[in-house]
Formats: structure tokens, sequence, C-alpha cells
């Protein structure tokens, strides 16, 4: 528990952790300035949890293993890359909000060396309507075969840059590499808020499968 303050590490210092064990970080703004992801996941079991925390990075970096918790807020600022490579789950649990923030890009792909599953396509997962994943004025890349996002809500704001590379093409409608939202089942679907003055620039294909429409 970082007690609101901030938490610096300092270069070639990190955090090891063994297969079925979880490190709960909470409450702190985390500097790093490294050239490399601090937290070291040893097992496809290793769990790391975030909690109010605000990652303040300078590189970019990747998570290639283990699994992931959100809790409460957690925000991504700077002006790197965080990709998600792990084949292991993101949870973005009920009342708890994912944000990118201005400059910042989050790049997913599971299995970064090889095309990821289809299975592999879910693996950010949004608890409930209450889970958020807020892009703010930041890029969000799909770079295998895309992705989808279910039974949350996703958040633009500000410009927001949506690169769905695999999807890319005029007239390409190949909805197994779209950025996918919902999954044409009304427990699946999610909730879009595209705020006040926002702009989403899409390269490739945004696929809004949600069952009911909202406005």
């Amino acid at each position: 528990d970082g007690n609101n303050n901030d938490v610096t590490l300092p270069n070639n210092s990190g955090f090891q952790l063994s297969d079925n064990i979880t490190l709960t970080l909470k409450n702190m703004n985390l500097h790093c300035t490294d050239n490399s992801w601090p937290f070291e996941m040893l097992g496809t079991a290793s769990r790391l949890v975030l909690q109010n925390v605000i990652l303040c990075f300078d590189r970019n970096f990747s998570f290639s293993q283990g699994n992931l918790f959100i809790h409460d807020d957690v925000v991504f600022t700077g002006t790197s890359k965080f990709s998600y490579a792990s084949t292991g789950m993101m949870y973005i649990q009920p009342c708890s909000t994912l944000m990118f923030d201005v400059g910042t890009t989050f790049s997913y792909s599971p299995d970064l060396f090889r095309p990821h599953t289809a299975a592999q396509r879910d693996n950010v997962y949004m608890t409930d309507q209450t889970s958020r994943l807020y892009l703010n004025g930041c890029t969000l890349t799909a770079p295998d075969s895309g992705m989808r996002l279910m039974a949350g809500s996703v958040l633009f704001d500000n410009s927001v840059t949506v690169n769905n590379l695999d999807g890319a093409g005029a007239g390409n409608t190949d909805a197994a590499k779209s950025i996918e939202l919902g999954s044409g089942v009304v427990d699946d679907d999610v909730t879009t808020h595209v705020l006040a003055g926002a702009r989403i620039d899409v390269t490739g294909y945004l696929f809004d499968n949600t069952a009911i429409l909202t406005t």
C-alpha cells in the first residue's frame, strides 16, 4: 500500500512473481524509467493486482505472461506503449476503470510472436456494466486477429486512434479480425460512450455487434 505517495523504481529493479503468486499494489503513483517492464511473471498463474494505481512510464512495456486484475481506478500515463501480450486474462473488476491517458498506446496482442486464437480475442474481461475501459486521447491497437470487448462500458474521450491492423483494407468486413464491441448476445452488450467533443479515427474494422442499440 503506497498510501497515495509516489513510488519510484530505480534502474534494474522490479518484482519477480512466481507461479501461483499474487502481488497487489494499491494507492500509489508508480514511476519507472528503466527500459524493461518491472514485473517479471514467472508462470502462467502469476497474478498482478493493481488497485488505485497511476503508472507513469517513459518506455514501452509488454505484459507477456500471467494474469492482470484491475480494481478501482488504474491509469496509464505518458507517451509510451503498453502491450498486453499474455495469453492469460486481464480482468476489469466491477466498479473499476482502466484508463489510457493522452499520448499513451494500448496494444492488445496475446501471444505476441504468433497469431492468437479466436478465444484469445476475449482476454480483456469486463465483469459487468460497471467495468470500464476509458480511452482518453490515446491509441488502441490490435495487431493480430483483433479483440472483442463484452459486458462492460467503453468510453472515448478527446481524439482516439483505433488501429485494427489485420482488419485494415477497404471494405474489410471480417469480424474475426475486427475490434468487436459485443457478441450479438444481449448479456454481452457493451455500452459505448463517445463523450462531447471526442473523435475516433479508425484504421481497419471497428465492429458494433451489440444486440440492443442504445443512444
